[in-house]
């Protein structure tokens, strides 16, 4: 998404206990229900986070992760994070089949459901839920 800044008229994003109010800039927000946390990712410009009396300002590369607080990653996956916008998937090395198939069910619209024992890496099974 990308957002001019308007002093007067500030962009404010709320989703749950958290806001984040947008500063000028590109920015992705994952709100899923089903994520461990709400992510929020900067490409370029400035954007608060706040959660209750805990508030960040973060920088272009970072993200804040918001779970019972919010965490600031640096160096993140640009690329991976807004390859939707572009009608793709991109996916790290490390992503498993759990998370791979959530995205898909939540871009989709669609229920996943595994039955017997799945493969989250080669090598190493897991027991379906």
């Amino acid at each position: 998404m990308k957002w001019a800044h308007h002093a007067a008229k500030p962009f404010i994003v709320k989703k749950g206990e958290t806001e984040i109010k947008v500063l000028g800039t590109h920015f992705n927000i994952n709100a899923y229900d089903e994520e461990n946390s709400l992510n929020i990712t900067l490409l370029e410009g400035s954007v608060q986070v706040t959660k209750g009396n805990n508030s960040a300002v973060i920088k272009p590369g970072q993200q804040a992760q918001v779970r019972n607080s919010i965490h600031i990653a640096d160096n993140v996956d640009l690329e991976e994070i807004v390859a939707w916008k572009d009608g793709k998937f991109q996916f790290g090395e490390t992503a498993d089949i759990k998370t791979v198939m959530r995205h898909i069910a939540n871009w989709y619209d669609v229920d996943v459901e595994y039955k017997g024992t799945i493969t989250n890496h080669i090598g190493e099974p897991c027991r379906a839920t």
